[in-house]
This record gives structure tokens, C-alpha cells and sequence, in this order.
């Protein structure tokens, strides 16, 4: 069972990879040709493998688009049409990742292999609604609507202590971090760790924080991750491998 988490946050609209109208249109083409298409080229008198695939897009929320469908052309259509929507406001790691624990939880009783595809073009974005322990939502920006120097929103505070208060950010989002894991951790321990693998992809810009997609590759033993950059040769060589 492949379960594929496809980023459909806001910056995948952006046109920044070559001969693609979008990050979204590259990933869905590449998978639909790299991972789809050699499975569909069993040699004659071959055995094809006997493998499902299921999509969740991840934006704010996270949604299903298909689950265990089975391998067929008109599967690959359904995915390159795919490239065409319209990815919109953040990604947020937390509900895709429950909604992967939710659609493994009918393979509990079968023998599957579960292979994980978690692809993303930045950071978590979970953090700016979570609260500290003061209450308070330190990553969002303030309601006053005021801005820094660098033209960017000031974010609500929850102290007047400088150094209280860069402990609070830090806390809320190493706590996200650490939930992210841990919902890796609760996949291996519902399967055994040797049956699944979490294979995590940077598809964006070099210079962005991907410190918790490779971290989530570090949970389980059979893990990866790769960093491919804005390149769809990259991304092309990453689905097919």
C-alpha cells in the first residue's frame, strides 16, 4: 500500500520549475510518469506486484482524494489531472500525517508493506496556531495589524520578557516538531518498523527549512530523504527510484 501526502499549500501555485505551469503540475506529472507508468510495464510473461495507492492533499486540512485504488491507466490520468487544481494557504504537516494513520488503520490486520511518500516544498506551518502555555498564539500575527522593520507582521506576544517570550516560540514549535515524530513512531508501532517505509522529499527551494522532513525520514529504520530542489529531473529520478 503506497500512501502518497502531496503538499497543495499556497506556494506549489508558484511557476518556478522549468516547463511546468506550477510546483503542483510537476509533482503530479512526475509522479503519474515516473511512479505509476513502470508499474503498468510488466515485461511479458512477467508478474505484476500486487500494490494499491492512496492520495492526501495537505493544506490547512487534509483530504483523501483516493484510497487503495488499484494501478491502471486510467489511475495515472486521474493523477495528472491533478497537476491542474489550484494549491492555496499552508501546508500543515499534523493533519495530513493523522489522516495517513487513519487510512492505514483497515491494512492493521493484513499483510502489507506500507510505503510512505511525503512530499513538501517547506516547513511545517502547524505551529502558528498552536498556543503556549500562557495561551496565547505567539507565532500568529498580531490583530493591531502592525508591521517590522522588515515589512513583515508582528506577532502576538505573550509577555513583556524578551527572553520568556523567545522560550515560548521555541517551546510551541518544538512541540510541533516532536508531534510529527510521533505520529511516525505510532505508524511503525502499528505495523512492526520493518514494514514500513517513510520516504520524505524536499521539492522547493535550496535555501528552505526542511530540517523536519528529514527528521521524520530518521524515525524508522527504512527511512529516506532527499532534497531535490526546483528541478523536475531530480524530482523525476526521486519517484522512479
Amino acid at each position: 500500500h503506497a500512501v502518497v501526502v502531496v503538499d497543495s499549500s499556497g506556494s506549489m501555485r508558484k511557476r518556478d520549475v522549468a516547463g511546468y505551469s506550477s510546483r503542483t503540475h510537476a509533482v503530479y506529472e512526475c509522479l503519474a510518469t515516473e511512479f505509476i507508468t513502470p508499474q503498468l510495464e510488466t515485461p511479458k510473461g512477467g508478474k505484476a506486484a500486487k500494490a494499491v495507492l492512496s492520495l492526501i492533499e495537505m493544506s490547512d486540512s487534509s483530504s483523501v482524494v483516493f484510497e487503495r485504488q488499484e494501478i491502471t491507466a486510467q489511475l495515472r490520468n486521474q493523477v495528472r489531472n491533478r497537476g491542474s487544481r489550484v494549491a492555496r494557504s499552508h501546508g500543515n504537516y499534523l493533519p495530513a500525517l493523522d489522516a495517513v494513520v487513519d487510512l492505514l488503520r483497515d491494512d492493521l490486520t493484513k499483510p502489507v508493506q506500507v510505503y510512505i511518500v511525503f512530499l513538501s516544498d517547506g516547513a511545517p506551518s502547524d505551529h502558528i496556531n498552536m498556543l503556549c502555555g500562557h495561551g496565547v498564539a505567539v507565532w500568529s500575527a498580531n490583530p493591531l495589524g502592525n508591521t517590522r522593520a522588515n515589512g513583515k507582521p508582528e506577532l502576538n506576544l505573550c509577555c513583556t520578557n524578551k527572553k520568556q517570550q523567545g522560550l515560548c516560540r521555541y517551546k510551541v514549535r518544538d512541540n510541533m516538531v516532536k508531534a510529527c515524530l510521533q505520529q511516525i513512531s505510532a505508524i511503525g508501532d502499528m505495523f512492526g518498523r520493518e514494514r514500513v517505509r517513510v520516504n520524505t522529499v524536499a521539492f522547493g527551494p535550496a535555501g528552505e527549512d526542511y530540517a523536519v522532513l528529514e527528521k521524520m525520514s530518521t524515525v524508522l529504520p527504512m527511512g529516506t530523504f532527499t532534497k531535490l530542489g526546483l528541478s523536475s529531473i531530480n524530482l523525476s529520478s526521486a519517484f522512479s527510484t
